[in-house]
């Protein structure tokens, strides 16, 4: 999986409209994508002084899970985001 140049833009606009500018870039790598979708979710006031919620989102974002084929890991984070990330499809396969 590859951080979509949308979600890179989106994440620079939603910077940019709380006068913030990102100090990491999240469309560097893979890993950060699941970071940039929590704080494009989050409000201005939570990227300036984030609260339970964001760092819950973080937090899920570190965590990894093994795929059903015992061998790829991914980040939880990745997991029924409506694109298969493990070979196997395991990680979309069972969400609602």
């Amino acid at each position: 999986m590859s951080c979509e140049e949308d979600l890179c833009e989106e994440l620079d606009e939603h910077f940019a409209s709380c006068h913030l500018e990102a100090t990491v870039d999240y469309c560097q790598s893979e890993e950060y994508e699941c970071y940039a979708r929590c704080l494009l979710d989050a409000t201005c006031g939570e990227i300036w002084e984030p609260g339970a919620e964001l760092n819950s989102c973080f937090t899920i974002c570190s965590e990894s899970v093994l795929c059903d084929d015992g061998q790829t890991s991914i980040s939880a984070g990745w997991i029924c985001d409506g694109e298969l990330d493990c070979l196997d499809g395991s990680d979309e396969a069972r969400c609602p």
